[in-house]
């Protein structure tokens, strides 16, 4: 495989590709630290010093319970996070807040059992990322309009497939929504950095996609025209 081919197709997606996935990161990361806090996920099960166990404290002290969950006590490792906070850049339409995304993008795929669901995605983004890949070799250095799209797609598709494997779901934090105070309220599911880039990159994919096939398919055209003239010189 020529070294020269591989850098002209893949280098500049690679690139834009590797930008999104440090951005996805760093955002999920700034989003776990300041916008959520950690509760023991397994807290009921939580004995204390007295042998009461923490589950009994919603019948007997809220207050008890409540500093259990912001401080629990040693050996206790099966954590969650929990929203603790949030950001408001506009009041009335964009905030920031903590959320956990079990399902595909924008929380699609949630009514499916989760046993199937993450496998399924986890597959899907895979399939995805190798039909990028395939669809760059197959454009070669050309459709610099595609190839950012793709890279975008390959690189939000990545971001998080990150979280899926290691996290078990995706960290979702910027929300947007429409407040009461305009007489009804609209909320869009919560999503992140990847998702847009996915989102971006489709779109682009949508509106330049034909475009660059047709022009694709008519070079090859052409070339296997060309090709065959010369081979029919040739002979003659």
């Amino acid at each position: 495989m020529n070294r020269a081919r591989l850098l002209s197709v893949y280098q500049m997606p690679f690139l834009l590709m590797a930008v999104i996935i440090g951005l996805d990161q760093w955002t999920k990361k700034w989003a776990l630290a300041a916008l959520s806090t950690p509760i023991p996920r397994c807290w009921k099960e939580v004995t204390l010093p007295d042998g009461r166990r923490a589950s009994q404290l919603l019948n007997e002290s809220i207050t008890e319970l409540q500093q259990i969950l912001v401080a629990p006590p040693q050996g206790v490792s099966c954590w969650a996070n929990t929203p603790a906070d949030h950001v408001e850049i506009f009041h009335s339409w964009f905030w920031l807040r903590y959320a956990e995304n079990r399902a595909a993008a924008f929380s699609l795929t949630e009514s499916i059992p989760e046993w199937f669901r993450m496998p399924m995605l986890i597959s899907v983004s895979i399939l995805a990322v190798g039909g990028v890949l395939w669809w760059l070799w197959k454009l070669g250095s050309e459709h610099l309009v595609l190839r950012v799209a793709l890279g975008l797609v390959l690189g939000g598709a990545i971001g998080n497939l990150i979280d899926r494997v290691s996290l078990g779901y995706v960290i979702d934090f910027i929300d947007w929504h429409l407040r009461p105070a305009y007489g009804w309220a609209w909320t869009f599911p919560t999503f992140n950095i990847a998702d847009s880039a996915v989102v971006c990159g489709g779109a682009l994919i949508l509106i330049f996609g034909g475009k660059a096939e047709g022009k694709t398919e008519k070079k090859s055209t052409d070339q296997t025209t060309s090709d065959d003239e010369t081979f029919t010189e040739a002979s003659t």
